[in-house]
This record gives structure tokens, sequence and C-alpha cells, in this order.
């Protein structure tokens, strides 16, 4: 067992907002999964997708939100801790993701009173409280936090990353897209 963070990317939504697959739509050149699993590899992270039929199918739970997602990947992690990142956030850093692999647990930053849970560090820990929660219906991730220790990373702590909130800033309707390229510019990569 490693300590190592597995990332899981959460691309299994119905994406009817966006009008087609999230993890296919073109930004600057290359898909938005293309730009979350280059962010993985230049952090170094080895990383999982979840949620996709020629991925890591979330088959316990189809359908039933990120915390489907965080837990199929927990599964798949084994005891180690995972970084949850959603499909739709082309724009994550490898900086932040490192952040979150350093962390010694369960961690979310904190964005204008709002928990980035698609951007976040999951403990082991997690699984038997996610599990338990979702045994009784699809629920919001923000309900596993009431049953783990865990730490609220906020501004002060993520713009000490370098952070300026792009990493959680989520592209999943057209407009959305839009306004994060005037916002952030093309997502940088190697």
């Amino acid at each position: 067992m490693s300590d190592v963070p597995l990332v899981a990317v959460l691309a299994g939504g119905a994406a009817k907002r966006m009008g087609a697959d999230k993890a296919t739509v073109d930004v600057a050149g290359r898909t938005m999964l293309e730009h979350v699993l280059t962010a993985c590899r230049d952090a170094e992270l080895e990383a999982v997708v979840v949620g996709r039929n020629d991925a890591l199918p979330d088959l316990r739970r189809p359908h039933t939100g990120p915390l489907a997602g965080i837990e199929a990947a927990l599964l798949e992690a084994k005891g180690r801790p995972i970084i949850a990142i959603a499909v739709d956030h082309p724009w994550v850093r490898p900086e932040t993701l490192l952040a979150l692999a350093t962390a010694t647990t369960t961690a979310v930053p904190l964005d204008d009173a709002r928990l980035q849970v698609t951007c976040a560090r999951y403990e082991a820990a997690c699984l038997a409280p996610a599990t338990a929660i979702l045994d009784v219906g699809p629920a919001p991730v923000r309900t596993l936090f009431a049953h783990v220790e865990h730490v609220q990373v906020d501004e002060t702590g993520w713009q000490a990353w370098g952070e300026d909130g792009r990493s959680w800033f989520s592209a999943d309707t057209p407009e959305a897209l839009a306004a994060g390229l005037d916002r952030f510019g093309a997502p940088k990569r190697r």
C-alpha cells in the first residue's frame, strides 16, 4: 500500500447541459480529458478515468453522481488515497494536484463558501462512509464530510499553492467553457 494518491478523473456524467460528452469536448486543440490527464502526467501522478465504458466503469452505481465515482475509485485504489478531479476541469494545475497529493488527510478546497468536491483528496477511510451513504441512495459528495475527518483548505491555503480557482473551474456548459477561455486562456500544458 502506498500513500501516493491515485488520481480519479470523474467522467461519468450525462453531460446534458454541455450537449456532448464532456470528456471529448475540444478545448484549444485537446479534449478536456486530455488536458486533465496531461496535468496528472505533469504532476507525475497515476490516473484512472472513472465512469466511462472505456475506462473504470462505475458498474455498482451508474449515473448516481460524483460520490459513486469517488467510491469506485477508492475501491480501485485498494487502500490508497485518491484525488478526485472532474473531467470538465481542463485548467487543473499540476501544482494543485501535487499540493493535494501531499496533504495528510482528506482535503477539500473552499472557494466562495463552496466546497470544491471534484478537486479534492479523499483518504481510504472515506470508502466505508461513502458506501453506506450510497446504499441509501444517490447523495451529494458534501454529505460525506459529516462522516470523515477532513480539512477545508481556505483561500489563503490554496493561494499558497499558486492557485487562483482555475483547477476547479467547471466547464460544464458551452457558456462556462467560453467564460473559462476568456478568464484563463487556453490551458497550458507541456
